[in-house]
């Protein structure tokens, strides 16, 4: 509720960031012609697929603030079931987060966060499914947690290839820290990372972009302090966190020396 809220605040003061405008059109494109591969009419052309499949598709049949409101609602309970189970309580970071969803809203990144909450909502099933293992379940609580996991991972990497590369790679460091007490739980979350990864690739791969995208040094050295402070011993995080903050910023040095589309968005992650 209080992520809609701010959403609701955002679209009352009429905080529109320089991203609303591109949001506007492929939404509106996808309504008027639907789904296209190819469009001339954006700068020199370029492939609508390479940014997203789903996100214009949704934003089209649903309008672009209620597929906002529900994208934020969605991400602030999803990273609250995650966190409230680890540590058995709602701790203030939630309400932090809640009420942080409101800077994508207002600068327009709103596939972004749409496949957030998709990413987080693969977290939370795939935290369902672990947790079922530990206590033995079998059945459709099992199910649920292996289909939902798997299912919102492809649906996420399809909404961004940004949200679906995060995940892969947070379901990479879990995999790795599994792997001591539990060779076949790792080798799960290896398979399922790798699927995401692909899913994720799969776009950008058969639609490519029209060039790299920048990746400047001052950002670089910004993901790399925040990701030295979550890996060194400065906080209380678990060793899942260290190793995947350890696994961010090697994946971004090699961004930073090889151009590729992903580029500066990379950043993102180390913004949130």
């Amino acid at each position: 509720m209080v992520a809609v809220a701010v959403c609701l605040i955002c679209y009352v003061a009429g905080w529109r960031g320089t991203d609303w405008a591109a949001q506007i059109y492929r939404s509106a494109q996808v309504a008027h012609y639907g789904l296209i591969d190819w469009d001339p009419g954006w700068y020199g052309g370029t492939y609508p697929f390479n940014y997203s499949l789903l996100y214009p598709l949704a934003a089209a049949h649903l309008g672009l603030w209620p597929l906002a409101a529900m994208s934020s609602a969605g991400a602030a309970f999803s990273f609250d079931r995650l966190v409230s189970a680890d540590l058995r309580r709602r701790p203030g970071g939630s309400w932090y987060f809640a009420v942080a969803t409101v800077i994508a809203v207002a600068i327009g990144q709103l596939p972004t966060l749409t496949g957030e909450a998709l990413a987080l909502g693969s977290l939370a099933c795939f935290a369902r499914h672990r947790a079922s293992l530990t206590r033995r379940r079998r059945g459709l609580p099992r199910a649920i947690g292996l289909a939902g996991g798997l299912g919102l991972g492809v649906l996420a990497a399809l909404t961004t290839p940004i949200a679906g590369a995060f995940l892969a790679l947070a379901l990479f460091a879990m995999a790795i820290t599994d792997f001591p007490q539990s060779a076949r739980r790792a080798l799960f979350r290896t398979g399922a990372a790798t699927v995401v990864m692909a899913s994720s690739a799969a776009l950008p791969v058969l639609f490519p972009g029209a060039g790299s995208f920048p990746f400047p040094f001052g950002d670089l050295v910004a993901v790399l302090a925040i990701s030295a402070i979550i890996a060194s011993p400065i906080l209380s995080m678990p060793w899942v966190l260290r190793l995947g903050a350890l696994l961010y910023a090697a994946t971004s040095v090699a961004l930073f020396v090889v151009p590729t589309q992903m580029g500066d968005n990379d950043g993102r992650l180390a913004a949130y």
